[in-house]
């Protein structure tokens, strides 16, 4: 009997130790390296339509003018384990259906990255001088509440959405840090018919 306890005792522990190394390892693939997002907002339309489903990557990655990227608005992540309690604040969030959320997203596309020179003029972007090529925006740019001609701060990026009129960007907000950064968009998932890597 004693021997068959055990026996059970050892398998009772075995599972159990796989189920803890496949939750750390879930957990620590979405902070870390990969994660998926709903798209919420119209900001970026006709880019992004609001419930496309996309996969970011986290994985160090360095953004450049043309990324796509999902950022905490009013959040800096200071330390290797904010992604962690950030991800458990979105699950408990989640579990209980609340509107208010703590960790609110945007998506935005980045348009300038540090030391760069930003200006906006007759419904046009200018990055150091040179006006953007923009085919994927739905109306023209038009500044708000910051002042142009800008430099962009170090460790800091200006970001836009591709439908100007309705999006709250750095316009209004300024530049954003890139500890608030969540990582690149690289591939729409869902809807299927639209699925695939992103531009």
């Amino acid at each position: 009997m004693k021997i068959e306890n055990k026996k059970v005792l050892d398998e009772v522990r075995s599972i159990v130790l796989s189920l803890f190394g496949t939750l750390i390892l879930v957990v620590t693939l979405n902070t870390k390296v990969f994660a998926n997002v709903t798209v919420e907002q119209c900001s970026m339309e006709n880019t992004l339509i609001g419930g496309d489903t996309l996969i970011l990557n986290k994985l160090c990655f360095k953004p450049k003018q043309g990324d796509i990227v999902v950022f905490l608005n009013k959040i800096q992540k200071s330390s290797f384990f904010d992604d962690f309690r950030i991800y458990f604040t979105d699950l408990k969030e989640r579990k209980n259906e609340k509107n208010n959320k703590t960790n609110v997203r945007f998506i935005k596309r980045v348009i300038g990255v540090e030391n760069d020179e930003i200006d906006i003029k007759d419904g046009f972007v200018y990055v150091n001088g040179k006006k953007l090529k923009e085919e994927y925006i739905k109306t023209e740019t038009i500044p708000r509440e910051i002042k142009f001609p800008l430099r962009v701060p170090k460790n800091q990026i200006f970001v836009l959405g591709d439908n100007r009129e309705v999006s709250s960007d750095s316009r209004d907000f300024g530049c954003i840090s890139l500890n608030q950064l969540e990582g690149k968009a690289v591939f729409r998932l869902t809807p299927l018919k639209k699925s695939g890597f992103l531009k």
